[in-house]
């Protein structure tokens, strides 16, 4: 992951939007994307995999008028295309959907502080995701099977397991100056198991995430 090229492509669709509306509308840019992906392990095979990834890019426009003082319209519309004409037609959609609401005599986007909080990003990113392939968890997820029913003797049978993970990077850009870009992780494992002990069975579950 890398937050600077998840601004940069914030800055362009910046660039792509300013152009559509007035030169006196404040503009912010709320880009993100991501990808995730999750595998369910039943009966000693895979029942579910599910892998995804998507984006888009959130357009917010405020209109000010000079002769009403320091408020606005704010207009708001989002694409989950990174496309340059899209971006272009939402920012469009964006400017009149500010046309169409109240004005607000508060309404206006923050300013950028005069120092960023200090984010501590090994304990938003797990340098570990996305770094074994499906068998290789599959494989894990086996060897975990095994290890748990020969440890605990109640324990008759591993119902389901599942094991999920994501990645995801998001950045924010205005007029007033706010240029902030993050990226996080996470990820997540659970159980159900079976167990037995004096003639009763009961089902059990655990889970875990990060």
């Amino acid at each position: 992951m890398n937050s600077n090229s998840t601004l940069q492509k914030a800055k362009d669709c910046f660039l792509w939007a300013k152009p559509q509306i007035p030169d006196s509308a404040e503009l912010e840019i709320y880009f993100s994307e991501g990808r995730g992906r999750s595998i369910v392990w039943s009966e000693k095979k895979i029942e579910d995999f599910h892998q995804a990834e998507g984006g888009g890019v959130g357009v917010r426009i405020i209109l000010r008028s000079s002769s009403r003082g320091n408020g606005g319209q704010q207009g708001y519309a989002f694409t989950s295309s990174l496309v340059r004409e899209d971006v272009e037609k939402t920012a469009t959609r964006a400017l009149e959907a500010a046309k169409m609401l109240p004005y607000d005599e508060n309404r206006c986007l923050p300013s950028a502080p005069s120092k960023y909080p200090q984010i501590n990003q090994e304990s938003l990113n797990d340098p570990n995701t996305f770094s074994e392939d499906v068998l290789k968890i599959q494989e894990r997820l086996r060897e975990g099977e095994a290890r748990i029913l020969k440890e605990v003797p109640i324990l008759r049978s591993v119902l389901r397991a599942s094991f999920s993970e994501g990645v995801g990077e998001t950045a924010i850009l205005s007029s007033k100056g706010i240029e902030i870009a993050y990226a996080e992780t996470h990820s997540g494992l659970g159980v159900s198991c079976l167990a037995e002990k004096n003639g009763e069975r009961q089902e059990a579950g655990f889970g875990q995430s990060k």
